[in-house]
């Protein structure tokens, strides 16, 4: 629990790291985007039926701003946290400024640019390249997956976990070469454990601010509440812990370099260019950029 809502993993035993690592959900142990985008949507929900009038929206958006750094500082700023806080900060500026919505793509890189001239380090931070990389092509996606969702008129229970199924896909497109890169490894069942895992931590989230609101003011609630939590995180555990059995659940690659990773990013830019965009000289690139990664794979063959 301390580890999903609020990011401390001193708790953790290395067969639980394991676990959630195997699964393709090591990121709900990190404290990033998702965790939030729950906190912001539950204050904005509050905060909606208490300031009414419409002039008086900036105040919230100030008071939401506000809790957000807190929680930031209150878990110790870790890269993906402060990313995250960052740009709702500067998507709520720039919003008032404008009158209008701005260009995600343009804040996150305005998010990245700010973070780095504070602290240059984060570049190098694993946790920061995994958190930025998955957001963009997140947001690269993100317009033409809305516009298929429309065009097919779902559900909206089918939506939602198609849309579950797509961001899954979008984040793990952007972070698998650096996965590769760092660790050597890959989780192949990422799409069912996703479909688990973000369902529970939406759950597990809103019941714990629950559980710290009746725990400080010491209603007999807090007990059950604590018992229900506990229950649900064993649950996710052993489902988690079920699927990681499953035959290739994590595919070892030896040998994937920097180079090769360069190689893969390029290989889906140039061929999300020319799926998307319909760019005909985006073929001719993605293929060289494959030639590059098969190269730079078999030179440490040849090794």
């Amino acid at each position: 629990l301390s580890a999903l809502t609020l990011g401390d993993k001193r708790g953790l035993t290395k067969e639980i790291r394991a676990v959630y690592s195997d699964a393709g959900v090591a990121h709900v142990l990190a404290l990033s985007g998702m965790h939030v985008s729950i906190i912001y949507g539950i204050l904005a929900f509050l905060l909606r039926g208490i300031i009414r009038r419409r002039r008086l929206r900036w105040l919230s958006e100030v008071l939401i701003i506000g809790v957000l750094w807190a929680f930031a500082l209150m878990v110790g700023m870790s890269a993906s946290v402060v990313r995250a806080v960052a740009m709702c900060t500067l998507y709520a500026v720039a919003r008032w400024a404008s009158g209008g919505d701005s260009s995600s793509l343009h804040l996150l890189s305005l998010a990245a640019l700010v973070m780095l001239l504070v602290r240059p380090l984060y570049l190098f931070d694993v946790g920061f390249q995994l958190s930025f990389m998955a957001m963009v092509v997140i947001l690269w996606l993100e317009p033409h997956l809305e516009a298929l969702f429309q065009k097919h008129r779902l559900h909206p229970i089918m939506a939602y976990l198609v849309g579950i199924v797509s961001m899954s896909l979008a984040a793990q497109l952007g972070t698998f070469p650096l996965v590769l890169y760092h660790f050597g490894s890959f989780p192949t069942n990422f799409l069912v454990t996703n479909l688990i895992v973000v369902p529970a931590l939406f759950v597990v989230v809103v019941l714990m601010l629950v559980w710290w609101a009746l725990t400080l003011t010491h209603l007999p609630l807090a007990q059950p509440l604590g018992t229900l939590l506990q229950r649900i995180v064993e649950m996710l555990n052993q489902s988690l812990t079920h699927i990681g059995h499953w035959p290739g659940a994590v595919v070892h690659v030896e040998g994937y370099s920097a180079l090769a990773a360069l190689f893969t990013y390029l290989l889906i830019l140039f061929a999300g260019l020319f799926i998307l965009k319909k760019w005909t000289r985006g073929a001719v690139l993605a293929l060289a950029s494959l030639l590059g990664l098969l190269l730079s794979l078999l030179c440490h063959v040849a090794r």
